[in-house]
């Protein structure tokens, strides 16, 4: 786990607003919606999925970096599997879902 207080990644906490692309009995859906990437006492990182103006739930994320701007996120429990990237330098957000109660979400989304 990085100490993210002193890296490049500190900076891009806040609220994105972007796609989310979501496949129901094979149509793919696309919304607008907005995430959010806070950091709590402890130094981890935080995600929330906001859709109509209501949040759909908090992940913590496992962080590692690529390189100088460009960090992998990811979130393994019991039920869901998180994958993506930020990227700092031009502050955008993507990553994928799978989850048993939500299937496959998708979103893309700038700072």
């Amino acid at each position: 786990m990085l100490n993210l207080e002193h890296k490049e990644l500190s900076k891009v906490a806040g609220r994105y607003t972007g796609k989310l692309f979501k496949v129901i009995d094979d149509f793919k859906y696309e919304v607008e919606a907005q995430t959010s990437l806070t950091f709590d006492e402890s130094n981890n990182l935080h995600l929330e999925i906001f859709m109509d103006g209501c949040g759909s739930g908090e992940m913590c994320l496992l962080t590692k970096e690529v390189n100088n701007d460009v960090f992998e996120v990811c979130c393994d429990d019991a039920d869901e599997h998180l994958s993506g990237k930020i990227d700092a330098y031009n502050k955008m957000l993507s990553f994928k879902v799978e989850s048993p109660r939500s299937g496959e979400t998708e979103f893309v989304g700038c700072l």
